[in-house]
């Protein structure tokens, strides 16, 4: 519950951004005052401490083991010794490839990654695509905004009472059904009602939006600690290539055809509901340590000891 409750800012954050585009209408000054929050955060660069990593890459050694130390002294443990490794861009990228690598874990990396990448395609897809829907944007994005609440809040007694995959399944199910009617008005009905569109449209935006916010938590918990917040990070990072796509999307086949990002959107969240059926339930059931599947504490074939000890 708390992790559905932290994620509530940014839908009020969502809902003041259409209100202040609306009010300063160029973007270069637009752009100024979006970023005029963030200036005192300027002053992190001298009150937070380097990345011990960072250090390392960069060969300052000494400054990484201070660093450490007074970490260690914090946390009451011992302190670390300086080693220097030479097989550290090596590790680093097996670590990059090893949830792919494990055959234990490639069904699931994959089925999860390309989730990660379609529901942030679909995400932004149904976000930024009031121009082809022919609405009023900013009515469009404060919509969009609103409706994250509710998304939010009813994903919790839905991923309790129907378990992470099917509540997964279903939301990506639902948003497809959603996202192919606009296409299918958009091209049967072209001078349908804007509020038709709008509806169907963000019913979507709803169903991808929490499906959205459910990925990183059930991405959490299918890994063992060993490879979560890996598994987390490299989901994130191929997400962030899902919606890198979209204004492309949106933009050039858009003027090809008004209804066609849509088409693809909805393409997109079919194959991922259909993925999701790989996925393992994780529902009321222990977090992974070492084993490959729920309620097993140890299983050899993913506690790479010989791994460990290498780190």
């Amino acid at each position: 519950m708390a992790a559905i409750l932290f994620i509530l800012p940014w839908a009020i954050g969502y809902m003041i951004l259409p209100g202040i585009a609306y009010v300063v209408r160029s973007w270069q000054r637009l752009q100024a005052v979006l970023i005029s929050p963030y200036v005192p955060l300027l002053a992190y660069y001298w009150l937070l401490p380097e990345s011990p990593r960072w250090l390392i890459q960069q060969g300052r050694f000494k400054d990484a083991l201070e660093l450490l130390s007074e970490a260690a002294e914090l946390a009451e443990e011992n302190k670390t010794e300086d080693k220097r490794d030479s097989n550290f861009l090596i590790r680093v990228l097996r670590n990059i490839v090893v949830v792919i690598t494990k055959r234990e874990l490639r069904t699931r990396s994959l089925a999860v990654f390309f989730c990660w990448f379609g529901v942030s395609m679909v995400y932004y897809g149904t976000a930024l695509g009031a121009t082809n829907l022919g609405v009023d944007i900013y009515t469009y994005m404060f919509l969009s905004g609103l409706l994250e609440i509710p998304a939010y809040l009813l994903l919790w007694p839905s991923i309790e009472r129907l378990g992470r995959q099917r509540t997964l399944v279903l939301l990506f199910f639902i948003c497809t059904i959603s996202i192919s009617s606009v296409a299918l008005i958009m091209f049967y009905f072209p001078n349908a009602p804007s509020g038709l569109k709008i509806f169907f449209s963000q019913s979507g935006k709803l169903c991808v939006t929490a499906a959205f916010h459910l990925t990183w938590i059930y991405t959490a918990e299918m890994f063992p600690t060993r490879y979560r917040s890996l598994a987390v990070g490299e989901g994130s990072c191929v997400a962030r290539m899902g919606s890198i796509c979209s204004p492309y999307i949106i933009d050039i086949l858009g003027e090809v055809s008004a209804w066609a990002p849509s088409a693809v959107f909805a393409l997109i969240s079919l194959v991922a509901s259909v993925l999701a059926l790989l996925l393992p339930e994780t529902r009321n059931r222990a977090m992974l340590e070492t084993g490959s599947s729920h309620g097993e504490t140890s299983d050899p074939r993913i506690d790479t000891s010989s791994e460990r000890s290498e780190a």
